[in-house]
């Protein structure tokens, strides 16, 4: 995997790339559970909790057409394909689902939320 730091430089959502802005720093949950440690007169007791894989803050530039394609999708029941590219070149794939988290009229940037079913694919440069 690279170590090449910096932002995404694509998102492609049903095979449809979408311009990414260039202040994008996604959040990304690889792992699969969520761990807490609970105090106890012995040892401390450990927890998982299964959590939703996702990937946040994905700043798209769009256009009111593409808007509305994503509106389309978001409001699918249908399974999506989705791919996040980084300046390093890794790439992340999962099939799931899409959320819109908001959208910014002056600038055209709609801000969405990636949430595969399976987790993530990780394809290392």
């Amino acid at each position: 995997m690279s170590r090449i730091s910096g932002s995404l430089q694509s998102a492609t959502i049903e095979g449809v790339p979408y311009d990414v802005m260039s202040d994008t720093n996604v959040s990304i949950s690889l792992n699969e559970f969520e761990n807490d440690s609970i105090p106890s007169s012995g040892k401390p007791i450990h927890k998982k909790m299964k959590r939703v894989a996702a990937a946040e803050s994905i700043v798209l530039g769009t256009s009111w057409e593409e808007k509305e394609t994503l509106i389309d999708l978001a409001n699918s029941v249908d399974t999506l394909k989705f791919s996040l590219k980084f300046a390093g070149g890794d790439v992340i794939k999962g099939e799931g689902h899409i959320n819109i988290d908001s959208d910014e009229s002056e600038e055209n940037r709609t801000t969405v939320k990636f949430m595969p079913d399976g987790g993530w694919n990780i394809f290392a440069a």
